[in-house]
């Protein structure tokens, strides 16, 4: 897999059925796309591009005009084809085509009714931050790491500040490697003469 392409992804955002103030969603979202800008060895910069009129369906459908994409779903269970109250905060996913990501999607599980105790409006800022930082990296390409203290450890829930541990830094700097500047241009050579 090669990642998208560029140097730039811009992420929107539905906040419509989020049950959380819009500006608080936004918040969260920016803070989460902070924390994968701070891998000094990536080209990748991750941007909040405003909002979304993107459903939960077409995102889910993979038919979201504006991708990637982050949108609330107010019936998760149904569209993810998950069941009861088991703890499923969100979903990160891509498609690719020739090994290249080409579309991405996040949902956020605001499920009240299927979903009392283990959706978006039950936790704080800082977890809503954790969990949309995590799901951003499905998007990005990664998998799940072996590492406890990982962002991208399968559980998130155990996590009490928005970091990335060496890891998660580790698969941004491989998938979006940082540019170096090409032989000749810093003048690296061999040294002739004596001293």
């Amino acid at each position: 897999l090669q990642g998208w392409s560029g140097d730039e992804l811009v992420f929107r955002l539905n906040a419509s059925d989020c049950g959380i103030p819009a500006g608080t969603m936004e918040d969260a979202v920016r803070d989460a796309l902070d924390v994968w800008n701070r891998v000094p060895d990536s080209r990748m910069k991750l941007r909040y591009g405003g909002t979304s009129t993107t459903t939960a369906a077409q995102a889910n459908a993979g038919t979201a005009a504006d991708s990637p994409v982050i949108v609330c779903d107010s019936d998760f269970n149904t569209t993810t084809g998950t069941t009861g109250d088991g703890g499923v905060m969100g979903i990160g996913g891509f498609t690719s085509t020739n090994d290249r990501i080409t579309y991405g999607m996040l949902l956020l599980n605001s499920d009240t009714t299927s979903s009392p105790s283990r959706n978006i409006t039950t936790i704080s800022t800082t977890a809503l931050s954790i969990v949309i930082a995590h799901e951003i990296g499905h998007v990005l390409g990664f998998g799940h790491s072996q590492y406890p203290a990982a962002l991208m450890h399968y559980s998130v829930g155990q996590k009490a500040s928005l970091a990335l541990a060496q890891d998660d830094m580790d698969a941004m700097a491989y998938l979006y490697p940082r540019a170096e500047p090409s032989d000749g241009l810093l003048g690296c050579g061999t040294i002739t003469g004596s001293g």
